[in-house]
């Protein structure tokens, strides 16, 4: 929800003034500092746009910082530290502008910042994931480039980030300045540091737009990304919507603020209101901050809001919305050597603009806030003199607005027999004078009253000074295997103050479980975008009412048996995925199931090949790569009545046309298409039908000529001609109405067309459809297959590729990485070693010196290393020398299919729970201690030195 700031100032483009704002502002500014502004680190090296984020598990503050290297911090709200200083990125390439924003999905942050390890000329958007995680930071991944390779963004022009938690993605803004010209774009990338779809493209034009910022809207599954635009002589502030898991492009831009200069949108979002809050600098005339609320559909709210001024700073803006107050905070460079601030009400009422920074003698500018998502305190992180980071924590004592009635939402565990009590807490958000009375009720969710829990209802009076009453409602315990249940509280009728949260989720927590399901393996584990791959999943413990989902849908034909599942893929963006199986309980499996990129269908032939202007002609296309939603274009009309039967084949009715040779389009739901060049030809009604070539064997030739040929199409008469490259064809042959054999004739070299004319003058041709060649031309090279076809992304992998027409000297690249010990055994078959690359699948490509190419797609699989298991605990330590013990086994990186072993005796009913636990049954052995070694299907182990003993 934040975006650029930029630490400089533009003095001479704005003229500070004493102005009265036209919006009514708070009584007096409710914000104060928190104790004293502290150093994050002690003065050193050059620092620029440092920012932060909270953490609500871990109650802890994440700031970074950059110029070089990039660095961060952990903050307990005390003002104490919770971790060193440590170093983010892994390179020692030069980074600057760093940003953070925090994943409640898994507890992490996702940590950008601009790169210059590939060229220091080229400053790449490049980020990692990371965690407080027993104390200390944790890396969950490596550095991953964001912006696409080699793409520039602009220096200091930070990325902005936002996090969906309907799609568990963020979504990351940033400014391109090369080579497209100051566009903003946007990536969407997963909790594991994977990047989800492609570059979306957020504006593209030869105008000038920067200072990306962006915002999260849940109800709506939307970013809302915010940024400067300049060209036609004006300034504006715009803002475009994007759909948070499919990264679509919603409507048009909406136009927040139209003048010679503004600049530095910054955007967060209130979820009880459902809109966002925008704030931006002007400088017409005297350098004001301006807000203004945006709807979830784009549209503004009102007018704008006039919250500060007058202040030259350019860039150094940023607001949050605090959720306990419900207000929110603007943060920005001042005038003065401090950084200045104001308070801003939930209906956008500011209060009067303050001091956000203890004087320091060098002054700070560049603030950044987070909110604590616990208390009425935000922490803003700031640079003083580009030297040092500091920080400082804000309270406030302000509130929405007047006392309002809510109730929390309560858990409880049931048991297994007799009550227990699920006490709701009905507050006031603050102490009235007057006696306020609400009715409540309980309803059933998925719980039932009178089995699940005992229902009531009654009122209660909260007398004046009085905030919280409770309501207790008696649950019933069992021992049903169950999913957990829910119910309601409900509140209404309030007098004397508005219910803001008239609802409670009681939720009754099942502690009566079946053995989870397990997951021990999913074929094939990767299919196309698509969807339609047919898998089965087999595993234990799957039974009635057992659901899967892929990516987040649902599959279809879904099979559920106790130890199989079938069913067929839904379709996905490219990307890895989690596919989940989840039983009635509850309980859950995961496996791993990878979207590749579905190849571009082909279009080869369509039958019939011409038919009336009128349209109405029913014709089957045939092909490779079709989709379930194909479209059909013959001649850019759209086809009507589109079957897809298969991959191969499709049925369509041809649309009106004037008689004309055309092409055949069909293009794929993901935007890939394949089309047939003038592979449908168009004549009047009750004319004769003109002559449809659509094949000549072979397509290509000497430039001797010589070359004997067969056409293949329809229509052919008795007389016809043929030219190939305009180039009368000699001894033609009409075989039938559907062959045609020919030689060709002496010409120079070209990609030529061949036309059939028939006696009556009408003629079809094969566009581009021969080739001559100086002399023969050898075949391009043909590849059938790689073995084996996956291996680790360090490379290194022997690998054995099978084809046809191999050349000596030829050689071999695997998603654009060279292989090395290239080795052509003959022209069918040659041998290499895989060079290093990213994980993914990709084409393999064989290059004959002659530089024709044959290429496999998605040929070859880069699979990053798993790690070595870890065994750190055997439960129960001890057990009979003969064996039969149930043993629990702790540990790490724990892969499905691992074995165990036991003083070298394999363990029996091995059960790979998770990543970090194994149920076994102990061998019989001698006694005495054992060494307990976990093997990984990869083959790598890991030992626990006499970790059980026999007795």
């Amino acid at each position: 929800m934040r975006s650029l700031t930029r630490p400089f100032h533009l003095a001479a483009r704005c003229v500070v003034a004493t102005i009265m704002l036209v919006a009514p502002s708070m009584a007096d500014a409710q914000v104060s500092m928190l104790g004293p502004t502290f150093g994050i680190v002690p003065l050193g090296p050059l620092v620029r746009d440092p920012d932060v984020a909270y953490d609500p598990v871990n109650h802890v503050y994440l700031a970074v910082w950059g110029n070089h290297p990039t660095l961060g911090r952990f903050v307990n709200p005390d003002r104490t530290f919770a971790s060193a200083v440590f170093k983010i990125h892994q390179t020692n390439a030069y980074t600057q502008t760093a940003r953070v924003a925090y994943s409640p999905d898994t507890g992490a942050f996702l940590v950008t910042w601009l790169d210059g390890r590939v060229n220091p000329a080229v400053s790449e958007i490049w980020g990692r994931i990371l965690a407080f995680q027993g104390g200390v930071p944790t890396f969950l991944t490596n550095d991953f480039r964001i912006s696409s390779p080699g793409q520039t963004a602009r220096a200091g022009n930070a990325a902005a980030i936002a996090y969906s938690t309907s799609a568990d993605e963020f979504g990351v803004a940033y400014q391109v300045e090369a080579p497209a010209a100051n566009d903003i774009r946007m990536r969407r990338v997963g909790n594991a540091g994977q990047l989800l779809g492609s570059e979306i493209v957020i504006t593209q034009n030869p105008d000038f737009e920067d200072q990306p910022s962006i915002g999260y809207n849940a109800s709506a599954n939307e970013f809302l990304i915010t940024y400067h635009f300049n060209g036609g002589g004006v300034d504006r502030i715009y803002g475009t919507r994007v759909q948070s898991g499919t990264g679509a492009v919603l409507g048009s831009p909406t136009i927040l603020d139209t003048a010679a200069f503004v600049s530095a949108p910054q955007t967060t979002y209130d979820p009880s209101s459902q809109r966002y809050f925008v704030v931006w600098f002007n400088f017409v005339g005297n350098g004001t901050i301006y807000g203004n609320f945006v709807n979830a559909n784009g549209t503004t709210a009102g007018n704008k809001i006039a919250i500060a001024c007058c202040y030259s700073s350019y860039g150094a803006l940023d607001v949050d919305r605090n959720p306990i107050s419900g207000t929110y905070l603007a943060v920005f460079q001042s005038n003065s050597p401090e950084d200045k601030g104001a308070e801003i009400s939930a209906t956008g009422v500011p209060s009067p603009d303050f001091f956000v920074t203890a004087a320091g003698g060098a002054g700070t500018f560049n603030p950044r806030v987070a909110p604590s998502e616990d208390v009425k305190q935000w922490l803003l992180v700031t640079s003083r003199s580009y030297a040092q980071p500091v920080a400082q924590f804000l309270q406030t004592s302000s509130s929405s607005g007047p006392p309002s009635l809510g109730i929390n939402d309560v858990s409880v565990t049931e048991g297994n027999g007799g009550t227990v009590t699920a006490t709701f807490n009905v507050s006031l958000t603050a102490s009235s004078s007057q006696t306020i009375t609400v009715d409540y009720a309980t309803a059933n969710g998925t719980a039932s009253a009178g089995s699940d829990y005992v229902s009531k209802s009654g009122t209660l009076t909260f007398n004046p000074g009085t905030t919280t009453q409770p309501v207790s409602i008696t649950v019933n315990g069992d021992t049903a295997i169950e999913p957990n249940e829910t119910f309601v509280v409900n509140l209404s009728n309030a007098t004397n103050a508005p219910i803001q949260d008239s609802q409670g989720v009681g939720t009754i927590v099942n502690d009566d479980f079946a053995p989870p399901p397990i997951i021990q393996n999913l074929s094939p584990n990767q299919g196309t975008s698509l969807g339609g791959t047919p898998f089965t999943i087999t595993g234990l413990n799957f039974g009635e009412g057992t659901t899967v989902t892929i990516g987040g849908s649902a599959p279809t034909n879904l099979v559920v048996q106790s130890t199989t599942i079938t069913g067929v893929t839904p379709p996905h963006a490219p990307g890895a995925v989690n596919l989940v199986v989840t039983n009635l309980d509850g309980q859950t499996a995961t496996a791993l199931f990878t979207y590749v990129a579905a190849p571009a269908p082909t279009v080869q032939s369509v039958s019939p090949n011409q038919g009336s202007t009128a349209g109405g002609t029913p014709v089957t296309i045939r092909g490779t790569g079709f989709g379930n939603g194909a479209t059909v274009k013959i001649g850019k009309v759209s086809a009507s009545n589109v079957v897809v039967v298969d991959s191969t084949t499709i049925t369509a009715v041809t649309g009106p046309r004037a008689a004309d040779f055309v092409n055949v389009l069909v293009t794929n739901p993901d935007g890939q298409s394949g089309i047939l060049i003038h592979g449908y030809t168009y004549v009047p009604p009750g004319q004769a039908s003109a002559p449809a070539p659509q094949t000549i064997t072979p397509n290509q030739g000497s430039t001797a000529g010589g070359t004997f040929v067969t056409i293949n199409g329809a229509y052919f008469v008795a007389g016809a001609t043929v030219l190939i490259g305009k180039v009368a064809a000699t001894n033609v042959v009409v075989v039938d109405s559907n062959t045609i054999t020919a030689f060709t004739a002496p010409r120079a070299p070209d990609i030529v067309n061949v036309i059939v004319t028939n006696p009556d003058g009408q003629s079809g041709m094969i566009y581009h459809g021969y080739t001559y060649v100086a002399g023969v031309p050898a075949p391009a090279p043909i590849v059938q297959s790689v073995n084996p076809n996956q291996g680790s992304t360090a490379g290194g992998t022997p690998i054995t590729i099978t084809g046809l027409y191999f050349a000596n000297g030829a050689i071999v690249s695997i998603g654009g990485a060279a292989a090395t010990n290239v080795q052509v055994l003959n022209s069918t078959t040659i041998t290499a070693l895989t060079g290093p690359r990213s994980a993914g699948t990709f084409n393999v490509l064989v290059t004959n010196p002659d530089l024709q190419s044959g290429a496999l797609l998605n040929g070859y699989t880069y699979q990053a290393q798993v790690p070595a298991p870890t065994v750190t605990r055997v439960l129960p330590l001890e057990g009979p020398v003969g064996g039969g013990m149930p043993l629990r086994l702790m540990g790490t990186d724990f892969v499905v299919g691992a074995t165990v072993t036991l003083g070298g005796v394999p363990a029996t009913n091995v059960q790979v729970i998770s990543k970090t636990t194994i149920l076994a049954i102990s061998p019989p052995h001698a006694a005495g201690l054992v060494d307990v070694v976990v093997t990984n299907p990869d083959s790598q182990s890991g030992t626990l030195a006499n970790g059980f003993r026999y007795k």
